[in-house]
């Protein structure tokens, strides 16, 4: 004989199952003025102009900075001033390289790459670093658009790593530029 209380359990979790379910939805969004389209999580939100302002020094500010609700997850976009072309991404590459070499000595690399990616020559630098409290994962992609260099760049903690690195490829994936 079944037990009813058994039943009545058996029910409310196949009803709640899909609340545990850590699916993240993503979302394409045109960004820069509609000169690049990107997938970005549907929970993601946009921070404000002020907050880049003052947590960041303008050298270092990214156009667009995007987080977690609960934070820990980020990706950002940059928009530089710095001149660009198909021709010079790999060149790019080694710069970010060596200067991720010199900050981070220790740095575990995953990628270090000119990839194609929807018919655009894209550099790809994927690392985990380390500092004194934390190890953080970078996936930094970038191209050229409009004749300048746009930097983007999904950072969590590497306790995040399994959930978050496949969708920052899939972000990385989806970068378009119009």
């Amino acid at each position: 004989m079944i037990r009813p209380k058994l039943v009545v359990f058996a029910a409310l979790l196949l009803l709640l199952a899909p609340a545990f379910v850590l699916k993240t939805d993503l979302v394409n969004t045109s960004l820069l003025k509609g000169f690049i389209e990107l997938k970005i999580p549907s929970n993601f939100r946009q921070k404000s102009e002020n907050y880049l302002a003052s947590t960041y020094q303008v050298e270092n500010r990214p156009s667009l900075l995007y987080t977690k609700p609960m934070g820990g997850v980020q990706l950002s976009i940059k928009q530089t001033t710095d001149s660009a072309s198909q021709l010079l991404i790999g060149a790019y590459k080694d710069n970010f390289v060596q200067s991720y070499r010199s900050d981070f000595p220790d740095a575990e690399w995953k990628v270090r790459d000119v990839k194609e990616i929807n018919g655009r020559k894209v550099g790809v630098l994927e690392v985990i670093t380390s500092t004194k409290y934390k190890r953080t994962y970078h996936l930094i992609f970038f191209t050229d658009v409009k004749g300048r260099l746009v930097v983007c760049t999904f950072k969590c903690g590497k306790k995040h790593l399994k959930k978050w690195r496949p969708i920052a490829h899939e972000i990385m994936n989806s970068f378009r530029v119009n």
